[in-house]
């Protein structure tokens, strides 16, 4: 059961206990057979014979419905369970920091809240109820058959309780092997995952020898586990069915013994073979319980680790409905373990209605301040205010909304146009705004409203994603646009296009532009140049040229190979 975010194999709901309630009502009623059987025999009688064998019937039918009655709860319950817990992972997982997505891969988390939920829903509303059922069965039976003949039950029991004795050592191989299974199926659904992620890429770059090789790889290391397991199961389990057949063939030749002395009828003999063999299955229950449990807390185990994870930190402070400036003050920030900052004491002022460009090398440190304004990352020494609002003081949802970002990465769904539009808009939006949005991008009548764009966007070309993009950030009207890279892929003619449904969006925001393309920075209002974490200067694209070295250096590299053709 569910119960403030956390998750405990040991519970059970109302519905479950109705179902076990049920099951043992049903329990009941199978139990009186055996007895009734024993009439039939041993009583001579048509009269009474006739009688037991309708009491028989009527126990096989009631005992059917109320069983049929117990798997539809522990159905319905197990439907419901698997929802919420799957939605309690994903809610979490939309919760978790940025950088957490960074040092996990997109195949574990699927097997997570796939395949691990799937394990402990299993435990919880089949393996536990049945083991509760199979116990009060086990117990029932063996009151009766006390009941019925001291000797016989106490060479059942102590039949069975050698059997039994196999199942714990059984469980805790089995828990040794569970855990090491269920990592390395969760790589190789990160394989499977990344591969089919990058299937393009693969083809282009003849690359399916080696990623076929390395996957390879991987199954080959779960198949060697499995053989391991499978090598300690070939041996254990026909041991077991071994001394359980010994077991069977021993409470045999005792009754046959018994029945031959005259000291046991044969309608005892026959209840008690109907007893042993109706607690086999119970009994089984009962001997996989622990194997199940070992299955079920590996599977817990991973999942109470994302539920773990601290979430985002999101102090709660509203920002004021008035809009501010952007500001960032003397600001440092180095990734966790690295001792180098990516940035060092950055001041930067970005304005509304201004364009501010963003420029410099690859790896000065642009991006990583992209996420610091819109709070991916954390952990900076500084401030970054909105007016003399301090970004970690506010609500993140709120300092979020801030924001519109237009990446090289195609941020596009599978879906309509229509569902892109719509995308993270919690505003009413009607058709004929989506239309205006379209327009304002350029991409009206090239694109419809109920146009497919495919799975990451892959019906679409470069710059009509990019477009969708820019009309989503239309319709999100957003305080600040920004443009990290969003040209860098396109040919003259869609960047001009992009470049145009900028500058019909971007009036009275504040834009931010990451940018290599001259022709994306040279109008800008204001551009910073970033080199190895600082601000070398800022000014215009004319004052930066005549002024700084290693910005008309920058730009004649960008110029070269347009210069060389």
């Amino acid at each position: 059961m569910i119960k403030a975010g956390k998750i405990r194999l040991f519970s059970l709901d109302r519905r479950q206990i109705m179902a076990i309630l049920l099951s043992c009502l049903a329990t009941a009623l199978s139990l009186k057979i055996p007895l009734l059987l024993k009439q039939v025999i041993d009583h001579g009688k048509m009269l009474s014979r006739t009688s037991s064998l309708g009491q028989i019937g009527f126990c096989l039918l009631i005992s059917s419905l109320l069983e049929a009655g117990s798997q539809y709860l522990l159905s319905l319950a197990g439907d419901e369970r698997i929802r919420d817990l799957r939605l309690l992972l994903q809610e979490k997982l939309l919760r978790l920091p940025w950088n957490y997505y960074k040092e996990n891969s997109r195949g574990s988390l699927f097997s997570h809240v796939l395949n691990d939920s799937s394990v402990v829903k299993d435990f919880t509303v089949s393996v536990l109820p049945s083991a509760l059922v199979s116990l009060l069965t086990v117990a029932a039976s063996l009151g009766i058959l006390l009941g019925l003949d001291v000797k016989m039950t106490l060479v059942i029991v102590l039949t069975f309780a050698l059997i039994a004795s196999s199942a714990f050592p059984l469980g805790k191989i089995n828990e040794h092997f569970a855990y090491q299974n269920q990592a390395k199926l969760s790589r190789v659904s990160a394989d499977l995952d990344e591969n089919l992620a990058n299937i393009k890429l693969i083809k282009l770059t003849n690359a399916q020898a080696g990623v076929l090789q390395k996957f390879r790889g991987d199954l080959q290391d779960l198949f060697a586990l499995s053989r391991k397991t499978d090598a300690v199961f070939s041996v254990t389990g026909p041991l077991q069915t071994v001394l359980t057949l010994a077991g069977f063939l021993l409470i045999l030749l005792y009754g046959s013994q018994r029945l031959a002395n005259g000291s046991l009828s044969l309608g005892m003999l026959s209840s008690f073979i109907m007893y042993m063999f109706g607690i086999i299955s119970p009994i089984n229950n009962l001997g996989n319980f622990y194997m199940s449990y070992a299955e079920a807390r590996g599977s817990l185990k991973a999942i109470s680790e994302i539920l773990a994870q601290p979430d985002e930190a999101d102090p709660g402070q509203e920002l004021p409905k008035k809009a501010a400036d952007l500001k960032v003050r003397d600001l440092t920030f180095a990734y966790p373990g690295s001792q180098s900052p990516v940035l060092r004491d950055l001041s930067l002022d970005f304005k509304e209605g201004a364009k501010t460009a963003l420029v410099g090398p690859s790896g000065a440190g642009k991006t990583t301040l992209i996420n610091l304004l819109t709070r991916l990352e954390a952990g900076y020494q500084g401030q970054i205010l909105l007016g003399d609002l301090e970004a970690r003081n506010c609500s993140l949802p709120a300092w979020r909304d801030l924001f519109s970002v237009v990446a090289q990465d195609n941020n596009i769904f599978a879906g309509t146009v229509a569902d892109n539009l719509l995308f993270g808009l919690e505003k009413s939006v009607s058709r004929s705004d989506m239309i205006q949005a379209l327009q304002v991008a350029n991409l009206w009548p090239e694109l419809d409203l109920d146009t497919q764009t495919g799975e990451g966007g892959w019906k679409l070309s470069l710059g009509q994603s990019q477009r969708l993009q820019l009309a989503r950030a239309y319709l999100r009207d957003a305080p600040c646009l920004i443009l990290d890279e969003a040209t860098a892929n396109l040919d003259p003619e869609s960047e001009a296009k992009v470049s145009q449904a900028v500058d019909r969006i971007a009036r009275e925001k504040i834009v931010i532009i990451i940018a290599h393309r001259l022709s994306t920075i040279a109008n800008a209002d204001k551009i910073y140049f970033l080199d190895q974490g600082q601000v070398q200067a800022a000014g215009r694209h004319e004052e930066l040229l005549k002024h700084l070295p290693k910005y008309r250096a920058y730009v004649e590299d960008q110029l070269r190979p347009l210069e060389s053709r």
